[in-house]
């Protein structure tokens, strides 16, 4: 796992334990609290394949692409309204310098580049996800920020939850980023 997560152990979110055959969550195991100082998880499982599955928090992993001079570095968190907030409100300090409205020399703005590649988090991304679809998305996180796993063996009725869970997992990132970040930039 040291490898995985780097120095920081507050970037690892999760550390999960299943069956590589699996027909609900009851038999995943959250081993989280086992991962040691030196990040090397030590547990004893029953006999068998298993799958270990981690979350980790990948900060400013998204870079400027193609980018003027100077634009370079980490891009923002497009998913949190208060960070839109602040980068149009830079654009407002323009009226303030030229002691009148934007609007009068500008007629339209335009996004032509939203590096979000793979962005997939905010700070409160659990909670509003309860907000919004009424369950906690915590126990299914291994299932839902990823793909199909290549091995595992999901009986067809869990399969069917899972493929529901990352359903709704892919449409609240994409709300949050509409919300948060498109809707409060065509209102400004």
């Amino acid at each position: 796992l040291a490898r995985l997560i780097g120095p920081n152990p507050a970037e690892l979110r999760f550390v999960k334990v299943y069956p590589r055959t699996l027909e609900s969550l009851d038999a995943v195991r959250d081993v989280t609290a086992s991962v040691g100082k030196e990040r090397v998880l030590d547990i004893e499982l029953p006999a068998g394949e298993h799958v270990v599955a981690c979350g980790i928090m990948e900060r400013g992993y998204c870079e400027v692409t193609f980018g003027v001079s100077g634009a370079s570095g980490p891009t923002m968190d497009h998913m949190q309204k208060r960070v839109t907030r602040s980068y149009l409100d830079r654009l407002r300090g323009v009226e303030k310098t030229w002691g009148e409205p934007l609007s009068k020399y500008v007629r339209a703005i335009f996004c032509d580049s939203i590096e979000t590649m793979g962005a997939n988090w905010t700070h409160d991304m659990v909670e509003s996800f309860r907000q919004r679809k009424g369950y906690d998305i915590t126990p299914w996180l291994p299932f839902a920020v990823e793909e199909e796993g290549e091995g595992e063996k999901f009986t067809a009725a869990f399969l069917s939850q899972i493929r529901r869970v990352r359903y709704d997992w892919n449409e609240h990132v994409a709300d949050t980023f509409l919300g948060n970040f498109t809707a409060e930039f065509s209102a400004f």
